[in-house]
């Protein structure tokens, strides 16, 4: 009986290991070190309305009417941070809860697939 349990278990180890080979860092398309996080859309509007309610403004002095996003991401403490950007998501077209995956460092706000669209408190903490 040993025995079978000791190939049982060397098969667990090497799906698991290679597992954790698919989803190692730089191999990602959002990859954390390059600056993505996963985020979800908290407010759709015109830059002039939105960009002073964002931690950090992305619109880099935007026309006021143009369409602007801010998105809420874990910053890496226990407290969400929120972005604002120009820059957003077209396919599909973004509403308030979509997850995204925005680039911290560009600003730059790409879709998950299957636009996973989710429920956003009201409240959204800081």
């Amino acid at each position: 009986m040993r025995r079978l349990v000791a190939p049982a278990t060397a098969a667990w180890a090497a799906a698991v290991l290679l597992a954790g080979c698919a989803a190692a860092p730089g191999t990602s398309r959002f990859d954390y070190s390059a600056g993505w996080r996963s985020a979800q859309i908290v407010e759709i509007g015109r830059a002039g309305d939105l960009a002073r309610t964002a931690d950090h403004d992305c619109g880099f002095g935007a026309n006021p009417a143009a369409p602007y996003v801010v998105v809420r991401y874990h910053g890496g403490g226990v407290h969400t941070r929120s972005l604002g950007t120009v820059d957003l998501p077209t396919d599909p077209a973004p509403r308030v809860g979509d997850r995204v995956y925005v680039n911290i460092l560009d600003c730059a706000v790409q879709s998950t697939s299957g636009s996973q669209r989710g429920s956003v408190s009201a409240a959204s903490p800081r």
